[in-house]
């Protein structure tokens, strides 16, 4: 039970972290990148249906997993191409985070699904 509790928890930090870091990237930006803030409020609403083990948790993850992987997919497209094309080393963060961004939504949809019985209130 407590490990449960523990990769629920997990779960949910991530999609809090990473909407927060969507939102202040929007923000930052000047909400030209707009779709940034709705995908990371999407992620934070569901960091909280998670939390409280809502059973809309997997039917909001399938919505949202196709916009999460183009963004991520996008992002690291672009961050290989800076690299490759420019040589900026700056952008190897970038390349590293969209790839373990990537890893995860992949990860918290598996899990999601193997253990949808978890989300039942």
């Amino acid at each position: 039970m407590k490990r449960e509790g523990l990769s629920v928890a997990l779960f949910s930090l991530f999609y809090l972290a990473s909407g927060i870091l969507m939102i202040l990237e929007a923000i930052l930006s000047t909400f030209t990148s707009f779709h940034l803030g709705i995908l990371g409020a999407s992620s934070i609403v569901l960091a909280f249906m998670a939390m409280k083990k809502r059973r809309e948790t997997t039917t909001l993850l399938l919505v949202m997993f196709i916009p999460m992987v183009v963004f991520g997919a996008v992002t690291l497209y672009a961050s290989l191409l800076d690299y490759l094309i420019g040589g900026y080393r700056a952008t190897l963060l970038a390349i590293v985070l969209a790839a373990v961004y990537l890893t995860a939504v992949a990860a918290s949809l598996v899990y999601a699904i193997r253990n949808r019985k978890i989300f039942t209130k």
